[in-house]
Protein backbone atom coordinates (compact mmCIF):
# COMPACT_ATOMS: atom_id res chain seq x y z
CA UNK A 1 0.00 0.00 0.00
CA UNK A 2 1.77 3.48 -1.11
CA UNK A 3 0.56 6.24 1.14
CA UNK A 4 -0.61 9.62 -1.12
CA UNK A 5 -1.18 12.10 1.48
CA UNK A 6 2.18 13.12 2.66
CA UNK A 7 2.88 16.76 2.68
CA UNK A 8 4.57 16.32 -0.33
CA UNK A 9 1.82 14.70 -2.33
CA UNK A 10 -0.59 17.28 -1.16
CA UNK A 11 1.53 20.10 -2.56
CA UNK A 12 1.30 18.65 -5.85
CA UNK A 13 -2.26 18.47 -5.30
CA UNK A 14 -2.46 22.30 -4.70
CA UNK A 15 -0.88 22.89 -8.40
CA UNK A 16 -2.91 20.85 -9.89
CA UNK A 17 -6.05 22.45 -8.68
CA UNK A 18 -5.44 25.27 -10.85
CA UNK A 19 -5.69 22.77 -13.99
CA UNK A 20 -8.75 21.43 -15.48
CA UNK A 21 -9.80 18.16 -14.77
CA UNK A 22 -10.95 16.57 -17.58
CA UNK A 23 -7.91 17.81 -19.22
CA UNK A 24 -5.54 16.60 -16.48
CA UNK A 25 -7.28 13.16 -16.68
CA UNK A 26 -7.50 12.57 -19.52
CA UNK A 27 -3.76 13.39 -20.18
CA UNK A 28 -2.43 11.56 -17.17
CA UNK A 29 -4.28 8.95 -17.89
CA UNK A 30 -3.65 8.67 -21.45
CA UNK A 31 0.32 7.87 -20.82
CA UNK A 32 -1.35 4.42 -19.29
CA UNK A 33 -1.51 3.48 -23.00
CA UNK A 34 2.04 4.18 -23.93
CA UNK A 35 3.53 1.03 -23.69
CA UNK A 36 7.00 2.71 -23.39
CA UNK A 37 5.92 4.12 -19.97
CA UNK A 38 4.80 1.05 -18.33
CA UNK A 39 7.20 0.20 -16.16
CA UNK A 40 6.29 4.12 -15.06
CA UNK A 41 2.71 2.92 -14.42
CA UNK A 42 2.62 3.22 -10.40
CA UNK A 43 4.02 6.84 -11.10
CA UNK A 44 1.47 7.82 -13.27
CA UNK A 45 -1.45 6.05 -11.28
CA UNK A 46 -0.84 8.71 -8.16
CA UNK A 47 -0.92 11.54 -10.99
CA UNK A 48 -4.10 10.38 -11.96
CA UNK A 49 -5.55 10.04 -8.75
CA UNK A 50 -4.17 13.46 -7.38
CA UNK A 51 -6.18 14.63 -10.91
CA UNK A 52 -9.16 13.45 -9.90
CA UNK A 53 -8.93 14.31 -6.47
CA UNK A 54 -7.68 18.11 -6.89
CA UNK A 55 -7.91 19.77 -10.54
CA UNK A 56 -10.87 22.28 -10.46
CA UNK A 57 -8.73 25.26 -12.54
CA UNK A 58 -9.34 26.01 -15.89
CA UNK A 59 -5.60 25.63 -17.21
CA UNK A 60 -4.39 22.79 -19.69
CA UNK A 61 -1.68 20.73 -18.74
CA UNK A 62 0.90 20.18 -22.00
CA UNK A 63 3.67 17.52 -22.25
CA UNK A 64 6.09 19.77 -20.33
CA UNK A 65 3.73 20.02 -16.92
CA UNK A 66 2.72 16.47 -16.91
CA UNK A 67 6.80 16.01 -17.36
CA UNK A 68 7.51 18.20 -14.41
CA UNK A 69 4.81 16.67 -12.50
CA UNK A 70 6.38 13.02 -12.93
CA UNK A 71 10.34 14.12 -12.67
CA UNK A 72 12.10 15.24 -9.46
CA UNK A 73 8.37 16.02 -8.12
CA UNK A 74 9.11 15.80 -4.24
CA UNK A 75 5.39 14.12 -4.13
CA UNK A 76 6.27 11.40 -6.97
CA UNK A 77 10.04 11.02 -6.18
CA UNK A 78 9.22 7.92 -3.29
CA UNK A 79 6.65 6.08 -5.90
CA UNK A 80 9.80 6.33 -8.76
CA UNK A 81 12.18 4.74 -6.28
CA UNK A 82 9.37 1.53 -5.95
CA UNK A 83 9.36 1.13 -9.73
CA UNK A 84 10.55 -2.20 -11.20
CA UNK A 85 11.80 -3.83 -14.63
CA UNK A 86 8.09 -4.66 -16.23
CA UNK A 87 7.39 -8.55 -15.24
CA UNK A 88 4.79 -8.85 -17.89
CA UNK A 89 3.57 -8.02 -21.17
CA UNK A 90 1.88 -4.46 -22.03
CA UNK A 91 -1.36 -5.91 -23.62
CA UNK A 92 -2.80 -9.71 -22.94
CA UNK A 93 -6.32 -10.97 -23.30
CA UNK A 94 -9.12 -12.64 -21.74
CA UNK A 95 -12.01 -14.22 -23.27
CA UNK A 96 -15.72 -13.80 -22.22
CA UNK A 97 -19.38 -14.76 -24.15
CA UNK A 98 -18.84 -11.30 -26.06
CA UNK A 99 -15.60 -12.58 -27.34
CA UNK A 100 -11.83 -11.84 -26.92
CA UNK A 101 -11.00 -8.51 -25.21
CA UNK A 102 -7.62 -6.87 -24.81
CA UNK A 103 -6.82 -6.36 -21.21
CA UNK A 104 -3.83 -3.21 -20.21
CA UNK A 105 -1.52 -5.35 -17.75
CA UNK A 106 -0.17 -2.31 -16.13
CA UNK A 107 2.60 -3.61 -13.79
CA UNK A 108 1.09 -6.80 -12.10
CA UNK A 109 1.84 -9.79 -13.95
CA UNK A 110 -0.98 -12.58 -15.04
CA UNK A 111 -3.70 -9.81 -14.38
CA UNK A 112 -5.23 -11.35 -17.42
CA UNK A 113 -5.22 -14.38 -15.32
CA UNK A 114 -7.05 -13.20 -12.69
CA UNK A 115 -9.68 -11.31 -14.36
CA UNK A 116 -10.50 -14.76 -16.31
CA UNK A 117 -10.46 -16.36 -13.16
CA UNK A 118 -13.14 -13.92 -12.03
CA UNK A 119 -15.24 -13.89 -14.84
CA UNK A 120 -15.25 -18.03 -15.09
CA UNK A 121 -16.40 -17.72 -11.14
CA UNK A 122 -19.17 -15.24 -11.95
CA UNK A 123 -20.14 -17.23 -14.70
CA UNK A 124 -20.43 -20.34 -13.43
CA UNK A 125 -24.20 -21.66 -13.04
CA UNK A 126 -23.91 -21.80 -9.39
CA UNK A 127 -22.99 -18.16 -8.59
CA UNK A 128 -25.29 -15.96 -6.78
CA UNK A 129 -27.72 -13.61 -8.51
CA UNK A 130 -26.12 -10.40 -7.05
CA UNK A 131 -22.42 -12.16 -7.79
CA UNK A 132 -23.97 -12.50 -11.63
CA UNK A 133 -25.50 -9.21 -12.20
CA UNK A 134 -21.66 -8.05 -11.84
CA UNK A 135 -21.09 -9.32 -15.24
CA UNK A 136 -22.79 -6.36 -17.14
CA UNK A 137 -20.66 -4.02 -15.57
CA UNK A 138 -17.07 -6.07 -16.16
CA UNK A 139 -17.97 -6.47 -19.98
CA UNK A 140 -18.60 -3.17 -20.43
CA UNK A 141 -15.61 -2.21 -18.78
CA UNK A 142 -13.78 -4.84 -20.96
CA UNK A 143 -15.43 -3.67 -24.17
CA UNK A 144 -14.20 -0.25 -23.67
CA UNK A 145 -10.87 -1.20 -22.66
CA UNK A 146 -10.58 -3.52 -25.72
CA UNK A 147 -11.62 -0.25 -28.13
CA UNK A 148 -8.72 1.54 -26.27
CA UNK A 149 -6.56 -0.54 -27.43
CA UNK A 150 -7.85 -0.66 -30.96
CA UNK A 151 -8.11 2.73 -31.43
CA UNK A 152 -4.23 2.49 -30.79
CA UNK A 153 -3.36 -0.41 -32.64
CA UNK A 154 -2.26 -2.06 -29.34
CA UNK A 155 -2.35 -6.23 -30.69
CA UNK A 156 -2.57 -8.91 -27.83
CA UNK A 157 0.54 -9.99 -26.50
CA UNK A 158 2.27 -6.50 -27.36
CA UNK A 159 5.14 -5.55 -25.49
CA UNK A 160 7.98 -2.74 -25.52
CA UNK A 161 11.26 -2.13 -24.02
CA UNK A 162 10.49 -0.02 -20.61
CA UNK A 163 12.55 1.75 -18.03
CA UNK A 164 11.78 2.13 -14.77
CA UNK A 165 13.11 4.90 -12.15
CA UNK A 166 14.38 6.76 -14.35
CA UNK A 167 13.44 9.80 -16.03
CA UNK A 168 9.64 9.84 -17.96
CA UNK A 169 10.20 11.54 -20.95
CA UNK A 170 7.47 13.40 -22.14
CA UNK A 171 7.57 14.98 -25.67
CA UNK A 172 6.17 15.37 -29.10
CA UNK A 173 6.43 11.40 -29.69
CA UNK A 174 4.42 10.79 -26.96
CA UNK A 175 1.18 11.98 -28.80
CA UNK A 176 -0.74 13.50 -25.38
CA UNK A 177 -3.72 15.17 -26.96
CA UNK A 178 -3.92 11.31 -29.07
CA UNK A 179 -3.72 9.59 -26.35
CA UNK A 180 -6.12 11.67 -24.08
CA UNK A 181 -8.88 11.14 -27.06
CA UNK A 182 -7.90 7.53 -26.96
CA UNK A 183 -9.05 7.33 -23.31
CA UNK A 184 -12.18 9.53 -23.57
CA UNK A 185 -15.83 8.11 -24.71
CA UNK A 186 -18.59 10.50 -25.76
CA UNK A 187 -22.21 9.36 -25.54
CA UNK A 188 -22.35 8.43 -28.78
CA UNK A 189 -19.32 6.35 -28.38
CA UNK A 190 -21.00 4.55 -25.50
CA UNK A 191 -24.18 4.37 -27.55
CA UNK A 192 -22.38 2.59 -30.42
CA UNK A 193 -20.36 0.22 -28.40
CA UNK A 194 -24.06 -0.75 -26.62
CA UNK A 195 -22.77 0.37 -22.85
CA UNK A 196 -25.01 2.34 -20.47
CA UNK A 197 -23.70 5.05 -18.48
CA UNK A 198 -25.27 2.67 -15.60
CA UNK A 199 -23.49 -0.60 -16.59
CA UNK A 200 -20.00 1.68 -15.94
CA UNK A 201 -21.37 3.61 -12.70
CA UNK A 202 -19.54 1.03 -10.10
CA UNK A 203 -16.11 2.76 -11.93
CA UNK A 204 -16.93 6.22 -11.86
CA UNK A 205 -16.55 8.50 -9.84
CA UNK A 206 -18.87 11.83 -9.41
CA UNK A 207 -18.61 14.86 -8.25
CA UNK A 208 -20.48 14.82 -5.06
CA UNK A 209 -18.08 11.60 -3.53
CA UNK A 210 -15.41 14.17 -4.28
CA UNK A 211 -17.09 16.33 -1.48
CA UNK A 212 -17.06 14.13 1.37
CA UNK A 213 -13.18 14.60 2.39
CA UNK A 214 -9.78 15.21 0.79
CA UNK A 215 -8.58 11.85 2.48
CA UNK A 216 -11.42 9.55 0.48
CA UNK A 217 -11.29 11.71 -2.68
CA UNK A 218 -7.18 10.23 -2.69
CA UNK A 219 -8.60 6.94 -2.25
CA UNK A 220 -10.30 6.52 -5.45
CA UNK A 221 -8.33 4.68 -8.47
CA UNK A 222 -7.40 6.82 -11.24
CA UNK A 223 -9.73 5.75 -14.43
CA UNK A 224 -8.77 4.98 -17.75
CA UNK A 225 -11.91 6.16 -19.59
CA UNK A 226 -13.49 9.63 -19.23
CA UNK A 227 -16.77 10.10 -19.80
CA UNK A 228 -18.23 13.36 -21.38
Amino acid sequence: MIPITISETEALGRVLARYQPQAAVTRAAGLLTDPQLQANTVRIELLVHLAVAYCNGRKRPGAKDLGEWLNGNPGVNFVAAMEDPVEDVFISNVQTPEGNRRVFEGIWPSNDYYVQVVLDTLLASGAPPLCRRLLQSAFALLRLSDVVAERLALHRWHGERSEPAGRVSIGTETRIEDRARVVTFTNGDLAELGVSRDDLSPFILRNIDKQDSPRRKLAIRGLNAVLL
